[in-house]
């Protein structure tokens, strides 16, 4: 009878904290959407949103959770998606083959995506252009007629020095393109990154955040990066915290 009891506390107990995890979730997610609306106006004005990337598979190892978010919630499901990656993921000469990945989870996505191959930007470590990307990522919002864009914040998430750049060159246009909203996906230090329990409940206390338990999601579309598969893939997709939460920081001017 004590071991029944306690399992039956157990059980409660994980009844409890699953359901205040789901309240706390669909609260943040609410104030998300509110704040991307109020961002970018209402009704026919919520039209397109971009990504700013470096790299084929940023878009999954990422920003995996507000994609599959935006597809679910039924406010901003219609959103137009647009992403600019601004290399073919080259270092290793596989650019070919990241680009048909890429574009494949452009289709699975509905986006209209652009992989760009410009001998002067690189994947790797060398510096960039930032003035001559920044100008490239204007003409691309511009064609597009973007609202807002998704990118990294200037820790780079990973801290790719590519990642960087990209930030650097989305703050350099937002310079010139003040009416543009640029939302910043933020990174988390070494030892936060890789427990998503503490991140998930940090992301409810700072908004705007989304949390969507999204491992399976991110386990699929690495699948589709079948390039970019390692042994140690499966532990990024179990223990990093961008498996289940993406919080960000609105760019100011």
């Amino acid at each position: 009878m004590p071991d029944l009891m306690k399992r039956s506390y157990v059980i409660l107990i994980a009844v409890i904290l699953m359901q205040t995890f789901n309240q706390l979730s669909k609260s943040a997610n609410r104030q998300f959407v509110d704040r991307l609306i109020s961002q970018v106006g209402d009704g026919e004005d919520v039209t397109r949103i971009a990504f700013i990337i470096a790299h084929p598979d940023d878009e999954s190892m990422f920003f995996t959770p507000l994609l599959e978010y935006i597809g679910s919630c039924p406010i901003i499901k219609n959103i137009h998606l647009d992403l600019l990656c601004l290399t073919r993921g080259d270092y290793m000469g596989q650019g070919d083959r990241r680009t048909k990945e890429m574009m494949e989870i452009c289709r699975k996505y509905s986006m209209n995506c652009i992989i760009d191959n410009d001998p002067s930007v690189k994947d790797g470590p060398d510096d960039w252009n930032i003035e001559a990307v920044s100008h490239r990522v204007e003409d691309f919002i511009r064609s597009v007629n973007a609202k807002m864009v998704f990118t990294f914040d200037e820790h780079g998430v990973s801290g790719h020095p590519n990642h960087k750049s990209v930030h650097k060159a989305v703050k350099r246009m937002k310079s010139r393109y003040k009416d543009i909203r640029v939302w910043c996906l933020r990174s988390h230090g070494i030892l936060v990154k890789y427990f998503p329990p503490y991140v998930i409940v940090k992301s409810f206390l700072n908004p705007p955040s989304i949390s969507r338990f999204s491992p399976l999601d991110v386990g699929r579309n690495m699948a589709i990066h079948k390039s970019q598969q390692r042994w140690y893939t499966i532990m990024w997709v179990l223990f990093s915290s961008y498996s289940y939460t993406n919080t960000f920081d609105i760019m100011v001017e």
